[in-house]
């Protein structure tokens, strides 16, 4: 029997909070030669091991300083910058996110 109203939640690596995964961004992890390289997953369904960012500038730049999103995803390096991440992230979050699900709200954590 299916379940009404299930709302899959998966874990933001930058804040640590649980959000519905419509509302978060996706990474995935590449294969480069012998290298292993996270990259935006635009349609968030790729195959292979996945992690997820609030759609936040701040969660994001958290992510990468604590290294998080490499760990989770087991990657040596997270591709491309910063600033080209973040743009991807705030485009998918105003083409396809709930506002309700994405409030991410770290100011108060250290």
């Amino acid at each position: 029997m299916v379940r009404r109203g299930h709302i899959p939640q998966r874990m933001c690596t930058g804040c640590g909070r649980r959000f519905a995964r419509s509302g978060l961004v996706r990474f995935t992890v590449v294969e480069d030669g012998d290298t292993r390289i996270a990259v935006l997953d635009p349609g968030g369904k790729a195959p292979g091991r996945g992690a997820y960012v609030c759609p936040s500038r701040r969660c994001l730049e958290r992510a990468l300083s604590r290294r998080t999103l490499e760990r989770r995803l087991r990657v040596e390096r997270v591709h491309p910058s910063v600033d080209d991440l973040f743009d991807a992230v705030a485009t998918r979050a105003a083409g396809g996110a709930s506002p309700g699900n994405t409030r991410c709200d770290t100011a108060g954590e250290s």
